[in-house]
């Protein structure tokens, strides 16, 4: 395994995954789920349970200008 990704929406993730494979030789192992719920958490982890390196976006504070 090489690379797994999640997102919510089925669509977005399925042409990330497609376009990921498509331009380099990574096997890509997409999962779709909700990332803040016990459930989405438990199907990332059951495709990777040991990562290497994680990056998270699932919301967190507001948008706003650094420092104000």
């Amino acid at each position: 395994m090489d690379l797994v990704i999640k997102a919510r929406g089925q669509d977005a993730l399925k042409a990330a995954s497609e376009h990921i494979r498509a331009g380099t030789d990574v096997d890509v192992i997409p999962i779709a789920a909700d990332i803040t719920t016990e459930e989405g958490r438990e199907l990332v982890l059951a495709a990777c349970p040991t990562p290497d390196i994680l990056v998270n976006n699932a919301g967190g504070p507001r948008p706003a200008i650094f420092g104000m």
